[in-house]
C-alpha cells in the first residue's frame, strides 16, 4: 500500500475521445487545487486553454485508494463547444454534467494518468431523450 498525499497545485490536460468526431484528439488544459483528508479529495479546477474551455470553475470531489484516484468534476454552469462555430456556449442557469475521472498516480514523476467519462442526454425533437456517453483520457502533474 502506497501512502500518497495529493494536496497541492496540479496542471493537466484532457484529450477528447473518438465519440467527439471532429474534436477527437484535441486537448483542453486545466489547473486544479486539491486538498486530501485521509482517503478523500476535494478541490476546484479551472480551464486555462485549449478546445472547449469553460469560463467558470469546476468542483472536485473524490477518493484515493492506494495509487488509484477517482473523482467527479462538475462545472458551476453548463457549457458545450460548437465546432461548427468554433465557440463555447454557456448556460449559467444550470450546472454542468458530472464528469467521472479515474486514474493512477505515478510517484516517480508525480503524475496521474487515466480516463474520463461523461453521461449526457440529448432530446430528439425536444421530447425523446437519447442517452449517450463521451469519454477520453487525461493526465496531470504536480506543479
Amino acid at each position: 500500500m502506497t501512502n500518497i498525499d495529493l494536496t497541492g497545485h496540479w496542471t493537466g490536460t484532457i484529450i477528447y475521445g473518438k465519440q467527439y468526431s471532429r474534436m477527437a484528439g484535441k486537448e483542453l488544459y486545466f489547473d486544479m487545487e486539491l486538498i486530501q483528508n485521509d482517503n478523500e479529495i476535494a478541490g476546484t479546477a479551472v480551464d486555462i486553454g485549449g478546445v472547449g474551455m469553460s469560463p467558470d470553475q469546476a468542483y472536485i470531489l473524490g477518493s484515493v485508494k492506494d495509487i488509484e484516484i477517482n473523482f467527479i468534476k462538475q462545472y458551476t454552469s453548463s457549457h458545450f463547444y460548437s465546432s461548427k462555430g468554433d465557440e463555447t456556449k454557456i448556460d449559467k442557469s444550470k450546472k454542468g454534467p458530472r464528469i467521472k475521472y479515474q486514474g493512477f498516480y505515478n510517484p516517480e514523476d508525480e503524475t496521474i494518468i487515466g480516463e474520463w467519462q461523461i453521461n449526457m442526454t440529448v432530446f430528439l425533437l425536444y421530447i425523446l431523450p437519447i442517452p449517450f456517453k463521451n469519454s477520453g483520457t487525461w493526465t496531470m502533474k504536480r506543479k
